[in-house]
């Protein structure tokens, strides 16, 4: 994550390094996201607070439970206009346990990852 942050201004680097950590519902996060717009390279941020994570898919495995929880944040591009959209999924399984994490972007490329966790499970580490 470091060498991601040498590459942001000085501004976002800073609110970077001292981001905080956010609680929503099952999932715990840390860490900003960072996405570059495809149109003007301008760089906007995403904090922990603006992620609104549903339930989108749940399914029984061998181990138990398999969930998927989904978030997406849009904003427009401060500099250019152009509509960003960033994605995650963050997969638990089995139930209470952090399985991994998808994230994807529109119009944009993500420059730097928020880090997430299943709060039930507090031996599991942050995903970055």
């Amino acid at each position: 994550m470091l060498a991601v942050a040498r590459l942001l201004p000085r501004k976002i680097r800073n609110t970077l390094l001292k981001s905080t950590s956010y609680v929503m519902g099952k999932i715990s996060s840390s860490g900003i996201t960072s996405i570059r717009c495809l149109g003007c390279k301008n760089i906007t941020v995403i904090q922990p607070k603006e992620f609104n994570f549903s339930v989108v898919s749940v399914s029984e495995e061998l181990m138990g439970t398999q969930t998927c929880h989904r978030t997406a944040v849009s904003k427009p591009c401060k500099k250019c206009g152009k509509a960003l959209q960033v994605t995650y999924s963050v997969w638990e399984y089995p139930e209470d346990t952090f399985h991994g994490t998808d994230v994807w972007a529109e119009n944009a490329v993500v420059i730097g990852k928020t880090g997430f966790r299943v709060t039930n499970d507090e031996s599991v580490k942050l995903a970055i």
